[in-house]
This record gives structure tokens, sequence and C-alpha cells, in this order.
């Protein structure tokens, strides 16, 4: 049973990831045997399903895939035909020269770590059969730099893209509804990310260390965005919420995200101008933010929450006026 992942309170990054990758092991099926071979790639019966297979591991024999692979939909096997239908859990995981994967329509599911450090992976087609992508499915893979997503896919899960340092441009389709917990962390070379309006949930850290990020549109969706989402981002400098958007805005085109039923300012960047009628700084909000070098509290503000200021190395003036009555645990944390 897949379990999804929604963290409460604040968890630091490297705890975070650190409990994803245990969840995405925990709820992976635990068995690198396969039930049969054909042309090279490894084959293992679906559970419950008398016609369908999926794509297995071979690297516990000692090999591993490479170069050039091609899926087919259906293959045979002792007479009897049975339908691809999912890369399974860490099936080309570490194949490190592997170029290049054709995945047929006839996949649904791309399993959690199906191609985590795929290094010399450049480019993948994500057919439209393809509905998910589960936990660090592509992890770390760090020579992709082409990137085409299914038209119908709904979630991409935690740490999906996590390390991909390649990838420059992300267009996530108009079907997503989620993005999972550090999904694009650490692609350092993103430096644009395009999402319709379907969108809702954008999950702790997703797009962290994204340092060559300088824009950023939430579509009018959105209804829940996750602590730390931008957190090293030290090239942003435009942060814009939908005008249409009924659970955030970024008012006065202040550069930040605000909670607008609570007046809480929830994402920020280091040209955020933090608006008069903003009450609270919410947990993170400026966390890893190094680039920032002083910033102006209104006298609107009343609490300052945990980790805010966090890792802001190049923060060297702020005034903290007299309307602030609380300031939480870690606020400024490693502001040498």
């Amino acid at each position: 049973m897949k379990r999804n992942i929604k963290t409460s309170g604040l968890i630091p990054k490297f705890a975070l990831r650190t409990l994803l990758l245990l969840l995405a092991i925990m709820t992976a099926t635990f068995t690198f045997a396969h039930d049969f071979e054909v042309d090279g790639i490894y084959y293992s019966f679906q559970y419950g399903s008398t016609n369908q297979v999926y794509v297995a591991s071979n690297n516990y024999e000692g090999n591993s895939y490479s170069g050039d692979v091609i899926i087919p939909e259906k293959v045979t096997y002792d007479d009897n035909k049975y339908i691809v239908t999912e890369i399974g859990y860490c099936a080309f995981s570490g194949c490190n020269e592997l170029y290049s994967v054709s995945i047929p329509n006839s996949v649904k599911t791309i399993n959690s770590q199906a191609f985590e450090s795929c290094t010399a992976l450049t480019s993948i087609t994500i057919p439209n059969s393809v509905t998910r992508i589960e936990q660090a499915a592509f992890m770390n893979c760090t020579g992709l730099n082409n990137l085409n997503l299914s038209a119908y896919i709904t979630s991409i899960e935690a740490q999906a893209f996590e390390g991909c340092s390649s990838l420059t441009n992300v267009i996530i389709p108009n079907s997503v509804t989620r993005i999972g917990g550090l999904a694009f962390d650490g692609c350092s070379e993103l430096q644009s990310i395009s999402m319709g309006n379907s969108v809702t949930t954008i999950d702790e850290g997703a797009f962290a260390n994204c340092i060559k990020l300088s824009e950023f549109v939430f579509p009018k969706s959105v209804s829940y965005i996750g602590f730390g989402v931008f957190s090293g981002c030290n090239s942003l400098t435009s942060i814009i919420v939908d005008q249409e958007n009924s659970t955030y805005d970024s008012r006065y085109n202040c550069n930040a995200v605000i909670e607008t039923n609570t007046n809480r300012l929830i994402v920020g960047c280091k040209t955020t101008i933090i608006p008069e009628n903003v009450n609270s700084i919410g947990d993170a909000a400026f966390y890893d933010c190094s680039d920032l070098e002083d910033i102006v509290i209104p006298n609107s503000i009343e609490t300052i929450g945990k980790y805010v200021f966090t890792n802001c190395a190049n923060l060297t003036n702020i005034i903290i006026p007299n309307s602030v009555v609380f300031i939480d645990e870690g606020a400024f944390q490693n502001c040498i």
C-alpha cells in the first residue's frame, strides 16, 4: 500500500531527506529477484494479475543495464503474453552506463528509485500512459538535461528529480496536482519552471537549492505550500502569486507569498519587501537565503517563526520593532 507523505511542524532538510528515503524503501517491494528474462530485460509478475509484469532489477547478479534500452509494451514468456505496466523499484538504479531508455505506452507507474544515479542518462520521455513518478525515481541523474513529462501524470513524488544538476527547464503538465517534498532539490542548473492551474500542493523543499532559478509564479490552484520551498535559491528575485489564488497572495509586488486569511508571510527571497499589513513571518520563510543582507520588519509584525532566517549568513542589519512579542526557536540560527 502506498503512503502519501505529509510532514507536520518543521523538519530540517537533512532529516526530511532521510525520512523520505526511508519511507520509499519501506513502501517498496523488497525483491530483487526476477521471474524471467527476455532479450536482456528482466521481468517480475505483477501481484494479483495474470497478464501484467514489471521491469525488474538485475543488479543483484552483479550485472547492470547499459547502453540504449528499449522496453516493449508486451513480452512473451513460456507461450504467454504479458503487458509491461511498471518500471519496478530500483530497476535501473546505479546503472551508470545507461544512455537512454524507451518507455512504452503500457507503463503506468515509474516506481521508487527506478533510475536513481543513472548518471549517463541524458534524456528521457515519459509517455502519456504514466500517471505517477514515485519517490526518488530519477534522483541524482546528473546528466539528465532533457525531460518530457507525461501529459496525464498526476503526481511527482518526493525527491523524484533531486540532484538532477543538468536540468535547465521544467514544464509541469496541467494534469499534475502534487509536487512532493524535495522533488527538484539541488537542480543547480534549473532556470525556469512552468506549471498550469492543476497543482494544488507543493511540499517541503520542493525547489530547494535551485541556485539559478530567478523567478517563480504560483498558479491560482495552489492551496498548500510547504516550508523551505525555495531554501538556498539565492538567485530568486521575483515571486508572484496569481491574482485569482484564493489561499495566497503577493500583495503590493512584495516578492513573497502571504497566506491571505492569516496575513502570514510564508515564503520570501532576498528582494522581499514585507507589507505593513502582514502580522507574522512563518517558519523557514527565508531559510538558507544566504544573499539576504538586510530586511525591514514593519510594525505590524507580532511573531517571527521557527528558523525564519536560519543560515542567512550575509544578513548584517535587522531592526525588530516593538510590535514583535514572540521569536521562535532557531529564528536567527547561523546568522554569523
